[in-house]
C-alpha cells in the first residue's frame, strides 16, 4: 500500500505539476529537457476546457503522455522471466494493460492539477551512458510534503524516454511487478499445464 501511494504520488506530483518552465521545444537532446515538455504540455491543456471532459483528457493522455515512456521496455522488464511463458499476443497484451494502468493512474487523477499547488525542481541530467541517464527531481506539495524522484530514461530512437520512476524511492516497475505478479503466475502454470 505505501508503495503504491508513494509512486502515485510521485507520478502526480511530477505529471501534474503546474509550475511555468519552459524548455526550447527543438531541443530534446538532454533527458531533463524532455521532462520540461512534458510539463508544459500537461500546463497548458489543464488550462483548457478540454481538461474537464473525461474523453479528452483520455486521449490527450494517450496522444501527449505516454509516448514520452518507453512502455514496450518497460512490460519485458515487468514481466520479466515470466515471458518466455508468454505467446507473442499475450505479451503485446501485457503491455497494453500496463499502459491502461498508467492512463488511469494519469486519467483519474489529472482533475486534481489545478489544485496541487506544487514546486518541482529538476536538476540537471546525470548520464550513466550515452543512452541511459537519470534526471533528479524535487517536489513540494502544496502542503509542503516532498517527494524526490529518480526518472531513469533512456534514449530509443533518437528520443529519451522513461523507463522507470522512483518516488521517494520506490520503483514503479517493481511495484508494477508486485501488481501484475498473480497474472505473470498464470502464464507460468499455464505453460506447466501443457
Amino acid at each position: 500500500m505505501i508503495k503504491k501511494l508513494y509512486f502515485v504520488a510521485g507520478v502526480i506530483a511530477l505529471l501534474l505539476t503546474s509550475v511555468g518552465l519552459s524548455a526550447d521545444t527543438n531541443t530534446t537532446n538532454d533527458p531533463a529537457t524532455s521532462i520540461l515538455l512534458v510539463l508544459n504540455k500537461l500546463e497548458a491543456f489543464s488550462n483548457t476546457e478540454k481538461a474537464t471532459s473525461p474523453e479528452q483528457v483520455h486521449d490527450f493522455i494517450r496522444d501527449s503522455i505516454l509516448s514520452h515512456f518507453a512502455l514496450r521496455e518497460m512490460s519485458q522488464w515487468i514481466s520479466g522471466p515470466y515471458s518466455q511463458n508468454m505467446s507473442k499476443t499475450e505479451q503485446h497484451e501485457f503491455q497494453q494493460q500496463l499502459e491502461k494502468a498508467f492512463l488511469n493512474i494519469i486519467s483519474n487523477n489529472i482533475g486534481s492539477f489545478k489544485t496541487i499547488k506544487s514546486r518541482v525542481k529538476i536538476h540537471p541530467t546525470r548520464y550513466k551512458t550515452d543512452n541511459d541517464a537519470v534526471v533528479e527531481a524535487q517536489i513540494k506539495l502544496y502542503n509542503n510534503t516532498p517527494v524526490n524522484l529518480d526518472l531513469h530514461m533512456r534514449k530509443i530512437a533518437s528520443s529519451w524516454k522513461v523507463i522507470d520512476i522512483k518516488a521517494n524511492g520506490t520503483s514503479a516497475l517493481i511495484y508494477y511487478r508486485h501488481h501484475f505478479m498473480p497474472q505473470l503466475r498464470m502464464y507460468a502454470q499455464k505453460q506447466i499445464d501443457h
